[in-house]
């Protein structure tokens, strides 16, 4: 596993949100939650963001349901910032 867990990839490996450029609607995401409970978030919908445009207020804002949103870099990387050019959000709600 890459030392930065939470990016998309690394110099020698994909780490874990590699996977998410994978999901479609209706996929379901299993969590484990800190009592070893397991949660099914149904994927909502996916969208891309260009790098600074992704809402995030929108995307972490308060919400009357339990949701599951995550966000990884996708896109170009671009080498001489380091950075990839755009941002991939996946939505996604607890199953009920």
């Amino acid at each position: 596993m890459p030392e930065d867990r939470g990016n998309v990839d690394s110099r020698n490996c994909h780490a874990i949100l590699f996977v998410l450029k994978n999901l479609k609607s209706r996929d379901e995401i299993q969590m484990f939650n800190n009592e070893e409970e397991s949660l099914t978030y149904v994927v909502d919908r996916i969208e891309t963001y260009g790098k600074g445009e992704a809402p995030v207020d929108a995307i972490f804002d308060y919400s009357f349901q339990s949701n599951l949103n995550l966000i990884t870099c996708t896109g170009t990387f671009d080498r001489s910032v380091r950075e990839y050019s755009d941002r991939l959000v996946v939505y996604s709600s607890l199953k009920k």
